[in-house]
């Protein structure tokens, strides 16, 4: 029954993936050779990179394809952004399995090895001595990400979420770490614009309180362990887990391909328990 299931869900991933590549071949010119080798070869290679982290040429002998055939066409679908909209397609194909009554976020720090200076930095805090990035992820309640933005490390949390937050919110309660105190931003969240082509988001900001505050509120935390266990199970993939990669695009797309395996795991986990 597991071995089913996951067959299922890596049926799903390579056809969300592959609707979004055939449309980016209609937008292209037609013309010359056809395609030896099947989309689902180059997702089967891309995915084991992203569970092993094993080099290009190491996966090239796995699986009898040149190495820089199968390079060129991770870099082609990270620039059309196959893997990105392969994950928004998820989200508004399976919205009914999402559960938006109450969302949680957190930022995790991924240590770099390669990459320019540009997109990379140094945080004082977690990684002293070493460049690197830093995820915020928006998780639902039953642990679907949501919303990813990926940055430099030196960034706090409070500036990042604005640019995780997604376009439409349908949740009012956003649960988050002690990183997310401030009145300004929950005045923010909370207060109406008075645009009316902007939509009002309306949400509730609630952190855990310090030791040295005058109003403390007791919250119960214990529902935040969902993105905890979504950050600790993403950093699983090798590939996720150090960033190689020079440029962030390459790193990025393999992300969202995580992202998707997992949210995919999710949903199906709940169709095979009814």
């Amino acid at each position: 029954m597991l071995i089913h299931n996951k067959n299922d869900i890596i049926t799903t991933l390579d056809n969300l993936i592959i609707n979004q590549v055939i449309k980016l071949k209609k937008n292209m010119d037609s013309r010359g050779t056809k395609n030896i080798y099947k989309y689902s070869m180059f997702i089967k290679a891309f995915f084991k990179r992203l569970k092993t982290g094993n080099t290009w040429e190491n996966i090239s002998n796995e699986f009898k394809i040149s190495k820089t055939h199968l390079h060129r066409v991770f870099n082609i679908w990270c620039d059309a952004n196959i893997f990105k909209n392969a994950y928004t397609q998820f989200l508004k194909q399976y919205n009914c399995y999402i559960d938006q009554d109450e969302v949680y976020i957190d930022t995790s720090i991924i240590i770099n090895k390669y990459g320019y200076k540009n997109t990379t930095g140094y945080n004082s805090y977690e990684a002293k001595k070493h460049r690197s990035n830093k995820i915020s992820c928006i998780v639902s309640k039953n642990g679907i990400p949501l919303s990813i933005k990926i940055t430099n490390s030196q960034i706090h949390d409070i500036k990042i979420l604005y640019d995780t937050l997604p376009k439409r919110t349908i949740f009012t309660k956003l649960y988050g770490d002690k990183a997310y105190i401030s009145k300004n931003l929950k005045y923010k969240l909370k207060r109406k614009r008075k645009r009316k082509r902007k939509r009002n988001r309306n949400i509730e900001l609630i952190t855990e309180y310090r030791c040295n505050q005058l109003k403390k509120q007791k919250i119960d935390t214990k529902p935040r362990i969902t993105i905890e266990h979504f950050n600790s199970l993403i950093k699983q993939n090798r590939i996720i887990n150090v960033r190689y990669d020079k440029n962030i695009e390459p790193y990025e797309s393999m992300v969202y391909l995580g992202c998707l395996y997992r949210g995919l795991q999710i949903v199906f986990k709940f169709l095979y328990n009814l």
